[in-house]
C-alpha cells in the first residue's frame, strides 16, 4: 500500500509539472486567443469580452435549460467528489 501512495504521488507530481509546462507554453505562445480581440490580461476572463455571449455562443445567445437543475447537479456533484475522497482516505490508511 505504501509503495501504491508513493506512486501516486510522483505521478501527481510529474502531472502538476506537465500542466505548468503547458500553460507556459500556451501563454507564450498566445494560444487560446480570439484573433482581433486583444484585452490583454483579461483576454482569458470571458465577461471582459463584450457581446462574450454572442462570440462565444454563435449566432446570439438565447439561455437554455433550468437554473435550479444546474445548482442541484454542482451539490450533487460535490457530495459525491467528498464521499469519494472519504472513501480514498479510508482505504488508503
Amino acid at each position: 500500500m505504501g509503495r501504491t501512495v508513493k506512486m501516486v504521488s510522483k505521478s501527481a507530481v510529474a502531472l502538476l509539472i506537465i500542466a505548468i509546462a503547458a500553460s507556459i507554453y500556451i501563454m507564450k505562445n498566445n494560444l487560446g486567443a480570439i484573433p482581433g480581440l486583444d484585452f490583454g490580461c483579461g483576454q482569458y476572463y470571458y465577461t471582459d469580452v463584450p457581446n462574450w455571449q454572442y462570440i462565444f455562443s454563435g449566432r446570439g445567445y438565447t439561455p437554455s435549460g433550468n437554473i435550479l437543475l444546474y445548482i442541484a447537479l454542482f451539490f450533487l456533484w460535490g457530495i459525491l467528489m467528498y464521499n469519494v475522497w472519504v472513501f480514498l482516505d479510508k482505504s488508503l490508511r
